[in-house]
């Protein structure tokens, strides 16, 4: 047993059920004053409703009126809970009115609550002709199972609801008592010996009835009366022609028999062939009914822009669409009794059996084959990948299964292009120096491909520059990236990034990146490592320094040089005489090899040099 909180209506239908709930409620309340203001004027019309047949006891116009408001109170959860507290009193007020008539009755109690309780607050007035009216046994009887029905209002066993058959038990006791006002019956509307259920007593408990079985809509018995789609329209209009019908062909049977035109028999004749008639009228009007809801819902699946398949508990399609005869091939009469398999590969029929079995026990609205690789067959023979959607319906030849097909294999061609250009992007870049990576407006990185540094293997997706660099490289970093999220223009900058304890320069260009609807959401940035570039041109530079400070000593060998006339040795910066190769060699990039030139070679070997 559980308790059920409110549910606000979602359709039109339930709307005008709860709204008809207040309604009653509030037709109990005011016809309850208004019998106590004729009981304390002595308007007798009003007390009796015009009619000989006694009148409206004072206790039950007091009883209508607390459970019109314990009904208002408990109609919505949502009230506060003090309210709702109140509404449950006058319920248990309106069991104890009732049941204290009972008692009364069976002589557990002496005095009549009209008789003593309620005359010390209302007398009735001299003269009045009204003086014995007392609730009856059938209106107790009513007044009991209206308060069990508030009480037990927001009350759930299992399925079933005890406040909906209680009020139910009522309202066919009050219809009673109207049917015997109306085919003049006694024996409908009062007990032998007893005092009788007044005609508008009758008639405000057959609505307070209703009012309680249509307080909650949604629950219990009333679903079939409240739902939307054809057998809820086919029942809310057979209803009440159903409870109506027979009750006037009785009625025309009666009064025609009263008034002599025929004897008993021929009025029974009269009255099977008019409830025989209304009968096949009534089979008329659901069939028809239902060939408009089929034509409806065949017109609806038609129009459904993807291929559908409608399969009964036992897999047997049931219903297709257009769709799905132009995707299979098959025309609607060569699928519908065929098993569903048939529009599976051979090679997955018996296991797509053992899934459809297994789905029938928890059926769910959800994708089929999860992670798996589905598809479908045609006519001809030829597969083609799919994707299902299923989802269980209810229907009166019990459950059926809503299939929802797509054909993938556009989208499998899509993604399989995308695949590929994926890895020769990934290729392209894993053998290249260029970091390529995503940023959302936080500055949080999202993607990176790094080959440079490793960022993507450091955990640094979902941090930003300052966390990761820090100090000035990284507000600088945070500064053109910000810039760029704000202008929405792009820019390409050189900047330093440490990593490690080694300076890395890198050629950055920054674009923001936008969605579909042009908005800027992030930035994507490309990172060319020029730290090689970088330390080529440091090592260019140093070199050249040194050529320079190389050709600067060079040129002190073009100044004036003291040289010995007599044994030719030149003095260096210190004072020192030096032969002219160890100057030389000192002072520049140079070494001597030893030969003799033609004059000497005369000179000194003049045998062999003769002129």
């Amino acid at each position: 047993m559980r308790l059920q909180a409110r549910i606000s209506p979602t359709s039109k239908t339930e709307a005008i059920l709860r709204r008809f709930s207040r309604v009653a409620a509030t037709i109990s309340i005011l016809v309850g004053l208004l019998v106590l203001v004729a009981w304390k004027l002595a308007i007798v019309l009003v007390v009796t409703a015009g009619s000989d047949r006694k009148g409206m006891a004072r206790s039950t116009a007091v009883a209508l009126i607390l459970s019109g408001a314990s009904l208002l109170a408990l109609y919505d959860a949502s009230h506060k809970r003090w309210i709702r507290r109140l509404g449950t009193g006058a319920a248990v007020l309106t069991i104890m009115i009732g049941a204290a008539t009972l008692l009364r009755l069976v002589r557990v109690l002496a005095p009549y609550l009209d008789e003593n309780y309620f005359f010390i607050f209302m007398p009735t007035p001299t003269g009045s002709t009204f003086s014995s009216v007392r609730m009856s046994p059938n209106t107790a009887v009513c007044l009991i199972l209206i308060g069990l029905s508030l009480v037990f209002m927001n009350v759930q066993v299992h399925r079933w609801r005890p406040s909906q058959w209680c009020a139910l038990f009522s309202a066919v006791i009050s219809l009673a008592a109207c049917t015997g006002y109306a085919y003049d019956l006694r024996a409908l509307y009062g007990i032998a010996g007893y005092t009788n259920m007044a005609v508008h007593t009758a008639a405000t408990l057959l609505i307070l009835s209703l009012g309680l079985l249509f307080a909650r809509p949604r629950t219990g018995m009333m679903v079939v009366f409240s739902q939307e789609g054809p057998v809820g329209t086919l029942v809310r209009r057979l209803f009440p022609a159903a409870i109506a019908a027979p009750l006037v062909a009785g009625w025309l049977r009666l009064k025609g028999q009263q008034a002599g035109w025929y004897g008993t028999g021929a009025g029974a004749v009269i009255d099977v062939t008019l409830d025989v008639i209304f009968l096949l009228l009534f089979l008329y009007l659901a069939m028809a009914s239902r060939a408009v809801a089929e034509r409806r819902f065949h017109g609806l699946l038609d129009s459904a822009p993807e291929p559908m398949v409608i399969v009964n508990a036992v897999g047997e399609i049931v219903a297709v669409n257009a769709q799905t005869q132009k995707l299979f091939g098959y025309s609607r009469a060569e699928l519908l009794g065929k098993p569903v398999e048939i529009l599976s590969p051979e090679r997955s029929r018996e296991k797509h059996v053992v899934n459809r079995i297994r789905y029938s026990t928890a059926p769910l609205t959800r994708p089929m084959g999860t992670g798996l690789e589905l598809y479908g067959r045609r006519k001809d023979g030829s597969e083609f990948p799919v994707e299902i959607s299923l989802a269980p319906m209810r229907s009166d030849e019990g459950m059926l299964i809503s299939s929802t097909i797509r054909d993938i294999t556009e989208r499998k061609r899509a993604e399989q292009t995308l695949r590929e250009s994926e890895e020769r992007f990934r290729v392209a870049l894993k053998s290249a120096p260029i970091s390529v990576f995503n940023q959302d407006r936080e500055l949080r990185y999202t993607w990176i491909n790094s080959p440079v540094m490793s960022w993507d293997e450091q955990g640094y997706l979902g941090r930003t520059d300052a966390e990761i660099v820090g100090g000035e490289e990284g507000a600088r970093l945070t500064a053109i990236k910000r810039g760029v999220l704000q202008k929405g223009v792009g820019t390409r900058v050189e900047t330093v990034v440490t990593f490690q304890g080694q300076p890395h320069y890198f050629d950055l260009t920054v674009e923001p990146l936008r969605n579909a609807r042009g908005e800027v959401v992030g930035i994507t940035c490309a990172a060319v490592d020029i730290t090689p570039i970088k330390q080529g041109s440091a090592e260019r530079e140093r070199l050249i320094l040194e050529l320079q400070e190389a050709l600067a000593q060079v040129k002190m060998l073009k100044g004036l040089l003291p040289i010995c006339a007599n044994c030719k040795k030149i003095r260096n910066e210190r004072g020192e005489w030096n032969p002219v190769e160890k100057y030389i060699r000192d002072h520049a990039d140079v070494d001597f090899t030893h030969g003799i030139c033609p004059e000497c070679a005369h000179s000194l070997y003049p045998e062999f040099y003769r002129k």
